[in-house]
Formats: structure tokens, sequence, C-alpha cells
């Protein structure tokens, strides 16, 4: 769970590290409710900053560590109908905070492996997230210039118009490339011969002007390039299932305006010198800490995992600390890497594979660790700031690792307890809303409008989906698509008309990223997921987290037993009234 952050305070002296940074509790301990304006407008004075408005255990909480804890506490997050009801809410939550990172501290939890994990985790991506900033990202600069130069080279300051001529076979395409070549007029041709019917009619016209970005990568790299009556090679497609070779005429230009292309230009220019600043920079660490991969310690690994029977494979101490990666004196350890490999979702059968090693240590791991020492090197991990991000990250995995340790780890679910959820609570297991659609994609707004025009006068759906779509695995359902609250950012478009629309309707065209849709609403339905394997899995988590979420109030208020909690009305009172006067 991510649990929300609020800037470093002190409470207390002495031994009190990990007591310095609060930040909000987990969910059943974050109903706190106050922002400063329960405190006033002003700063508070020195002598109002030292009130001591709680105790825990002997540690003292001032009114200017409630205050702290308060400047980043969400609106949403407020309760307590009076301003008195709030501050009392907040330092309650403030004094379980305190109980809980005495608790910690109390049992070490520091040395928690999964704590260990997560801290280490959050450290190097914190570095390499510096680093990079500051050695790549800031040192990268556009000029409008440049932007301009890459608008005219990618030929983005033109909107083409263009002819299609689809055929069955290369040999086909050459064949009408050598009678165009002998005289033949393009639309004569296409008319007679092309397989496209829709454009063949109109002697291969797509219809309209089209800017580089709307039409497809490979298609854009074959005709942006030509001049107003050049043809291209015949170019490989799909159409309605199977392999067509298409020869294209550019037949008209226009130009096009910078705005058109503006946000694409951007984007293209700066990932492309990002990549070669990032090239730069590695090359330069690499002669500092020129990067060696010990072949013995490699050779172990992948003979280990080659010969593991299942993904898990473990090494002994020894062999953990063995050196796999030297940056000139810095060693990389096999255990280190295995582990950051498994972070990163990289599974044994490629930890087996010597080649896929390699690409992985030479593209990925490598760069990783030279820009990570590189950031150690230069003093990142010693700044106020990335001192104070750990530390509040670290209390934030000590919260989470004791409540692993002590709260999660005893909760339980039966199959009995899992079915007997599932039936009292059949609205968590019906799913939303859904509307079913049957939809056509096509690459041209022409083609669409057809399309469209066709499903309004009657025609099968099901069968214009099947002839025309080319949305990827439409067709293994005849075109249907479920359109719901979970699947809208795969039909963004679609989703939003289609929800306003009534069963049998039809809507379109709605430009998507492969072309343009047209839809016929077929159903609207919500249904109760029977009672399997996955509405086990379902239910058994939402009881573990019920659980767990009583559990975890009851392991807190049995820690203020142990932490004696003394709270002072009259000092939240001083308070209340500071408020009030200065409003």
């Amino acid at each position: 769970m991510v649990i929300p952050i609020v800037p470093t305070y002190t409470v207390g002296s002495g031994r009190s590290a990990i007591h310095r940074i609060p930040h909000s509790l987990p969910w059943p301990l974050c109903a706190i409710a106050l922002g400063l304006a329960a405190f006033g407008c002003g700063e508070l004075s020195t002598t109002e900053a030292d009130l001591v408005v709680a105790r825990v255990a002997g540690q003292q909480i001032t009114a200017a560590d409630l205050e702290a804890f308060s400047q980043n506490i969400p609106t949403g997050m407020r309760r307590g109908l009076t301003p008195a009801e709030m501050r009392k809410d907040l330092l309650e939550s403030l004094i379980d905070k305190t109980v809980l990172l005495m608790e910690a501290e109390a049992q070490n939890v520091e040395e928690n492996d999964w704590y260990q994990d997560q801290s280490n985790t959050a450290r190097r991506n914190r570095l390499l997230r510096n680093y990079s900033t500051h050695a790549i990202s800031k040192r990268v600069t556009v000029t409008e210039e440049e932007l301009q130069e890459h608008f005219r080279k990618t030929r983005r300051d033109r909107a083409i118009r263009f002819s299609g001529l689809m055929l069955g076979t290369l040999e086909e395409a050459h064949q009408v490339l050598r009678d165009l070549a002998d005289g033949a007029q393009f639309h004569r041709l296409a008319n007679e011969r092309s397989l496209h019917r829709d454009t063949g009619e109109k002697g291969g016209d797509s219809g309209g002007y089209k800017l580089r970005d709307q039409v497809t990568p490979a298609l854009a790299g074959a005709l942006f390039e030509l001049e107003v009556g050049e043809l291209t090679e015949p170019l490989r497609m799909s159409f309605r299932g199977q392999t067509r070779w298409i020869v294209f005429k550019i037949t008209d230009e226009i130009p096009a305006p910078y705005e058109a292309s503006a946000d694409r230009v951007l984007e293209e220019v700066l990932m492309a010198k990002r990549t070669a600043r990032s090239a730069v920079v590695l090359d330069s660490l690499r002669l500092v800490y020129p990067p060696r991969v010990v072949a013995a310690t490699r050779e172990l690994m992948i003979s280990r995992f080659a010969e593991a029977s299942s993904g898990d494979v473990s090494f002994e101490p020894a062999q953990q600390n063995l050196p796999l990666i030297a940056l000139g004196n810095v060693e990389i350890t096999l255990g280190r890497f295995v582990d950051e490999a498994y972070e990163m979702f990289i599974g044994a059968n490629e930890l087996a594979d010597s080649s896929r090693v390699a690409v992985l240590l030479e593209r990925v791991f490598i760069p990783s660790y030279l820009l990570q020492q590189a950031a150690k090197d230069s003093g990142m991990d010693e700044t106020p700031e990335f001192i104070s991000y750990m530390e509040v990250r670290n209390q934030e995995f000590l919260l989470d690792a004791l409540k692993r340790m002590e709260v999660d780890r005893h909760i339980s679910v039966t199959e009995e307890d899992a079915r007997a959820f599932y039936e009292e609570n059949p609205k968590k297991f019906t799913s939303p809303e859904t509307t079913v659609a049957v939809e056509i994609v096509v690459t041209s707004d022409t083609l669409a409008q057809q399309i469209m025009r066709r499903l309004q006068e009657g025609a099968d759906a099901v069968a214009l989906a099947m002839e025309y779509t080319i949305r990827p695995g439409a067709k293994h359902h005849q075109g249907r698509i479920n359109l719901n609250i979970y699947t809208q950012a795969f039909f963004q478009g679609v989703h939003a008309v289609a929800s306003r629309m009534d069963v049998g309707e039809v809507g379109g065209p709605v430009k998507v990223p492969e072309g343009y849709s047209v839809f016929l609403v077929e159903d609207r339905l919500t249904e109760l997921s029977p009672y399997d394997t996955e509405s086990h899995r379902r239910a058994t988590a939402y009881l573990k987290v019920d659980r767990a979420k009583h559990s975890y109030v009851a392991y807190v208020k049995g820690l203020r037993d142990r932490y004696p909690v003394e709270i002072f009305p009259q000092a939240l009172a001083r308070l209340g009234a500071r408020a009030a006067t200065s409003s």
C-alpha cells in the first residue's frame, strides 16, 4: 500500500532517527484531518511551537510536530465537524504513528529482508533518476531551428494525396510497374485490376490529404520521401486476412502547418538528443569505471539456471558474494545481480541463455551500474534532498514491514469463508455495465463513412467486421468488443461514444490509432461472475484486506498499552484559542 507522506520533523531527542519523518498511517489510521487553518494563518511563535500536546513513553509531541504533520494532509482525508475535533483526530493519528515507529525500532525491523530489499530498490531508482536528470535530461536543449529542421527533414511540412493499386501477387505488382513505365494510366489500371474495390472504382484514390502522422509509420516511410507523380515499389500488406501487394502513387501535395505536428516533432527531437547524450555519458563513464564481466561467475550462474527444473535457483552465501561485474575497483556480486534481475521480472530461462545474458549485461545492467556509481561518487546520495527522500521512503517501508510481520502473516481465510463472502456480496462479483458492440476499423475515413451508411441501412455488422476490420484479434470475436470501465483505456474514443448510445444505434466514425472505427451497439448487460477460481481469489483477497484492517487497528491499540500515552487537552485548547484569535 502507498502511504501518504509529509515533510521531516523531529519528535524528542536521542535515538529517534526512525521517529523523525511523519506521514499519515496506512488505511485504518489515515483518517487524519487537519490543515493549517486549524492552527491559524500565521507561524507559531517559539513558545507556541514548544507547547507539549502529548507524550508517548516519555517522548514529547509538540505543537510544532503537530503543525508539521498537518501541512500535507489532503483535504479529502480530513475528519471532524469542528476544528477541535479535527485537531484531536490528527493528534491521535500522530500518536499511532509514533508508537508504531517505536515498535519498529524495538523489533529491529531495519534488519528485515523485505524492508532492506525495498529500501535498496528505492535507493537505486532514486539515484538513477537523479543522475539521469542531472547528466542527461538537463543537458539537453532544443532550439526552434532544430525543431523546424526536423519538421522539414521528416517531410511533415507537406500533406499528400495518394492512390493505391492492390494486387494478389508480387509478380502482378511488378507487371503493373512495367505497364506504367510503358505509358499505362494509373487510374485505369486501378479501376480494372485493383482488388481494393472501394478505392479501385475511384482510380485508386485513397481520399483526402494525409499528414505523415496520420498514416502508419511503415507507410509514411514509403510515401513521404516521394515527390508528386512518383511510385512506390510493391509494398506487402495484409487485407482481409490475406497477403496483398500495393503500388502507391503520389498524386498531389499541399503545405502543412508546423502546429499540426509540433508535439510529435518535439518528442522525436528530444528523444534523439537524449539518446545521443546518454551514449556520450555512458562512453565517458566506461573510461572512468572500465567494466569487466567475470567469466567464471557468469558461467556458474548460467549453468545453475540451465540445470534448474523450476525457476527457483538458490546460491550459497559464498557464491552470492562472488564478483560478477567489476567497474574499475567496484564489484557487483552475483547475488545482487540475480536479485535485481528478479525485480525486473527477468525469467530463469533468460538467465540460462548465454546470448541473452550477454545482451542484458551490456545494454541494461552495466549502464545502470555505471550511472549509479557515478551518482554515488558525485555525492548525490549525501545531499539533504536525497537523505530526506530516503528517510521518508524508509519509514514507509518500516511501517509496511511491521504490518507484514505482526498482522498480515496471521490472517487466514478458509474455503468456507470465501464462498460465504461471495454469496453474501453479489454486487462485488457482478461485472460493471458492459456495452457490447460490433466494431469495424478501417484505414480511411471515406471507407468508414461508407460502412456506417451500410450499417444504418441494415447491413449485417458481423459480416462487415469479418470482411473489413483491421483491429488486431477482432475477427476471433466476430468484431465484438466489450466496453466497460476496465476496457475503456483500450477503446477510449469508442467507449465514450458508445456508452451514451441506445442498443441498435450505429456510431462513428471515431478516430482510433489503427484508423477509423464504426460500430453497432448490440447489447448492454451486467453479469454475476460464477464462483470459480477467480471469484475465490477475489473473495479471499476482500476478506484478508478487511480482517487485516481490523487486526491492524487492534494491534495499534495494543501498542498504546506498551507505550503509555498522555494527551494534554489544555495545550490543545490553547492551540484552538490561538486559531480562533488569528482568524
